[in-house]
């Protein structure tokens, strides 16, 4: 913006008297700044915020007096009204101010102001007089206030030579917004060559795209932008498959059929939608059946068999995913800033002769579930820090009360009592809530954890060692490192012998993977390693992340189901039938 009277802009030199001990401040100062045409000029000066000038000596003592550089000229007034510098103030010599040698001194009115002719009796009139003549008023009182249209160099600071200026120009800055449109697509892509644009097989067929939002004009970035659409909806038509029928192979070898049992009802149509039918087959005469080997594509225990040819679900992972998703989110969201996925702030060192930032792959086996026996595998909330107590009541207060537990248990000194449950004796209360009370022995060690730590603690504190497990865990993501401790020579580092690294830490491998690959999308950082920035999502961050888009695939062997060994259980049953039956003791 345009600058007329002159502006402080940065601090050059300080100096101190050695007679008063003022601190006079040499600054740097601008004005009369303007633009006009694409190029701005403006006048650079050096002058002191407040000069000092003093007399006398140490012995009788110094009279000072203290000037401003600059003084503002001020614009004149409306017709009718008079500046208040020529405004003499009414007084007698009874009660005017005097100077040193008894006489009055002449007082004026504000000079940044005018004032215009008023009566006595009028509220705020006071009494003056016009040196000028030009108006023979005796009451004035406040009109408005006086423009500054310029400034000049203070008489009482010195000559104008005596502060040093400088014209400067440069182009005025100017700002271009480049426009670049992304659209966000969710929809499925369809195979080419499919009738009609559908999907492989013919099942689905996408409409024509519909604009739902538009046209309008949005405020980007500050910037106005305007589209004729700003989103479309394409709605998908998929028919039902054939379905399929596993009997066909019975009636075709000669079978008769005998029954039909409905097993799994639709129920949205109440149809039937899985039959199971019963078919009685002929076998030849002097024909004989003898249980053997299994075939390689069916696995049988207890009587029961079971085709484990049937090809893995690519889907499976990704649903289970997605509702672990919602599950953590929906049980883990902080209520005063409303954010979830939220991690916490870790410290580590590299030191000249020991690495403290290492990993520890017990760990892996710090879970809910292996910690407490209940609870998910999935969280860690034993080895959060911070936020330790919070976890712990919000993920136990999910599991037990949603499944109408009532009773508490105690693990490593730590006891969730369900239910108004009384708790053991000499403990502290952590959290009380409506129907979950968390507390500790303040005795005992909170988790195993800190065992382990002091077992194997070395030149490593135990905050290092926690992390180590949570490294373990794959619970973290490393910001930075900085040097916190350097050899210092003549006042310089020449070398840094302690590194400490900052690591945002989760309470799940899934929350670690979601913040990784979610700040990415909406531009979010993860700070500095002196200040990391490990808060959460709010919720209208998370509602706008494409998960589609995102790389779980770390995640997705925590979920998959591990298939029991089948030789080794065929085998532990077929000496178990051996046994049986030849009375060689009883069944095992």
């Amino acid at each position: 913006p345009p600058t007329v009277f002159p502006e402080w802009v940065e601090l050059v030199n300080l100096q101190t008297s050695w007679q008063t001990q003022f601190v006079t401040r040499t600054g740097l100062w601008v004005a009369n700044k303007s633009c006009n045409a694409g190029t701005c000029s403006l006048n650079a000066m050096i002058a002191d915020e407040l000069r000092e000038s003093c007399t006398g000596s140490g012995d009788s003592g110094y009279s000072c007096t203290y000037a401003v550089p600059f003084l503002k000229v001020y614009g004149p007034c409306r017709s009718g009204t008079q500046s208040g510098d020529h405004l003499v103030l009414a007084s007698s010599p009874a009660t005017c101010t005097k100077d040193e040698n008894g006489q009055c001194i002449t007082s004026f009115l504000a000079e940044d102001s005018c004032y215009a002719p008023s009566t006595k009796t009028t509220p705020g009139a006071v009494a003056a007089s016009d040196n000028t003549g030009s108006t023979p008023a005796a009451y004035w009182i406040y009109d408005s206030s006086r423009d500054v249209i310029g400034w000049k160099v203070n008489p009482e600071y010195g000559p104008p030579s005596s502060i040093p200026v400088m014209p400067l120009s440069y182009p005025q800055p100017a700002t271009t917004v480049t426009e670049t449109d992304r659209w966000d697509d969710t929809c499925p892509n369809f195979s080419v060559g499919g009738a009609g644009g559908s999907s492989a097989g013919g099942r689905c067929t996408p409409s024509a795209s519909v604009c739902t939002e538009g046209p309008g004009t949005r405020l980007i970035n500050g910037a106005p932008v305007t589209r004729s659409c700003w989103a479309y909806t394409q709605n998908i038509t998929c028919a039902n498959a054939a379905p399929l029928d596993q009997c066909a192979p019975l009636a075709a070898s000669g079978c008769t059929f005998v029954s039909s049992v409905c097993k799994q009802p639709n129920p949205t149509t109440g149809q039937c939608a899985v039959f199971e039918d019963v078919y009685s087959c002929p076998t030849p005469a002097q024909s004989s059946t003898s249980v053997g080997n299994c075939p390689n594509n069916v696995f049988c225990l207890a009587g029961n068999c079971y085709s484990i040819t049937s090809p893995n679900d690519p889907d499976f992972a990704r649903s289970m995913t997605m509702l672990e998703a919602a599950r953590e989110a929906g049980v883990y969201i902080e209520t005063d800033s409303m954010e979830v996925f939220r991690g916490e702030h870790n410290r580590c060192r590299i030191r000249l002769l020991k690495n403290c930032c290492n990993t520890n792959s017990a760990g892996a086996g710090m879970s809910n579930q292996s910690m407490y026996t209940v609870g998910s595998r999935l969280v860690f909330d034993t080895l959060m820090n911070s936020g330790n107590r919070e976890f712990l009541y919000q993920g136990m207060s999910a599991l037990l009360t949603s499944g109408g537990f009532s009773g508490s248990f105690t693990t490593y000194g730590v006891t969730v009592a369900v239910n108004g449950t009384a708790l053991p004796a000499g403990s502290a209360v952590l959290y009380a809530g409506e129907s979950v009370v968390v507390a500790f022995d303040p005795w005992s060690l909170v988790i195993a954890i800190v065992i382990y730590i002091i077992l194997s603690l070395t030149s490593c504190n135990a905050e290092e060692g926690k992390l180590a497990m949570k490294e373990g865990a794959k619970l973290c993501h490393t910001v930075g490192t900085r040097c916190t401790s350097c050899f210092m020579l003549l006042g310089h580092c020449v070398s840094c012998v302690e590194h400490t690294t900052s690591k945002c830490c989760f309470n799940s491998v899934l929350a670690r993977l979601i913040n990784e690959q979610g700040r990415a999308q909406i531009g979010k950082g993860w700070g500095s390693a002196e200040f990391p920035d490990c808060s959460g999502f709010t919720v209208a961050q998370l509602q706008s992340l494409n998960f589609a888009a995102m790389d779980l695939t770390e995640f997705y062997a925590s979920i998959v189901p591990t298939l029991p060994n089948v030789n080794g259980l065929q085998g532990q049953s077929g000496g178990r039938i051996s046994n049986c039956y030849f009375g060689q003791g009883r069944c095992q």
